[in-house]
């Protein structure tokens, strides 16, 4: 199967939806190609990216389908990118993971790859329920206290609802605003809810994980969803004490003041 390619800073995983602005030249053309002939592109993350190269993209990445596109005319684009002619507001879903066994940089302005579908391998029902059990509580302590750190509580989100609201500058910005302003009043912040089938939470929590680029990526190629969720126990019980931590200090810089004596 031959399919185009966009690599991106980013791991797209199975059921996750995905909005992309499109204004590059060849991503257009592309867009175009996969919207005439309605086929998917395949979204790769790209390792080794630096001023002089624009990287390698991965092997393993996800297929994307769109399932929405908006064209927007020559200096009507919000957002500031540099770019000419008109751009493309597209939300796109990933479907299938694949595995790319070899590039062409010559068919096309952009990359064009030969790839092979990498489904997951099966795993024992049994051991994949009881794993999936201990992500999903380790999971939502997590949540809870990302959503306590932004100053917020939890409410669920709405079906196909994006909640991938947990990135460093995300943090930060919040954390800023917490300091700044004397408003104590919590904000509603939209929250996955938990698909009971393991081999789809598996996807959901890896798409939701506030990690690294190269972790996620580790994680879309572990070869079966008990790997995936087995990895993703370990990285949440990595990550729940620093959020622990990283929480009473939030703490002790808004309240601390409160017991001091004049």
């Amino acid at each position: 199967m031959r399919v185009p390619l966009f690599p991106l800073d980013l791991v797209l995983f199975p059921g996750q939806t995905l909005p992309l602005h499109v204004f590059e030249t060849r991503y257009k053309q592309m867009l175009q190609r996969s919207l005439k002939d309605r086929i998917p592109f395949g979204i790769v993350a790209v390792r080794d990216r630096s001023r002089s190269s624009r990287g390698t993209p991965h092997s393993i990445g996800t297929l994307a389908v769109v399932t929405k596109v908006e064209e927007m005319e020559e200096g009507r684009c919000p957002i500031p990118a540099p770019h000419r002619g008109n751009c493309y507001q597209i939300v796109c879903r990933g479907t299938e993971r694949f595995r790319v066994t070899s590039l062409d940089r010559r068919e096309a302005e952009y990359l064009v790859g030969d790839i092979e579908l990498y489904p997951d391998e099966e795993d024992p029902p049994p051991a994949l329920a009881m794993v999936g059990q201990r992500v999903a509580m380790l999971f939502d302590e997590y949540y809870r206290q990302v959503v306590a750190i932004m100053g917020g509580w939890q409410r669920p989100a709405e079906q196909g609802t994006r909640t991938l609201l947990l990135d460093v500058g995300a943090l930060l910005a919040s954390q800023a605003r917490l300091a700044e302003s004397d408003d104590d009043r919590p904000r509603a912040i939209p929250v996955p809810v938990l698909p009971e089938e393991p081999a789809i939470m598996s996807n959901v929590v890896a798409a939701e994980l506030n990690v690294a680029t190269d972790q996620k990526q580790e994680l879309l190629e572990m070869p079966s969803a008990l790997a995936r969720l087995q990895r993703e126990a370990e990285i949440l019980a990595e990550e729940i004490p620093q959020l622990e931590e990283r929480l009473e200090m939030q703490r002790r810089r808004r309240f601390g003041a409160f017991g001091m004596t004049s």
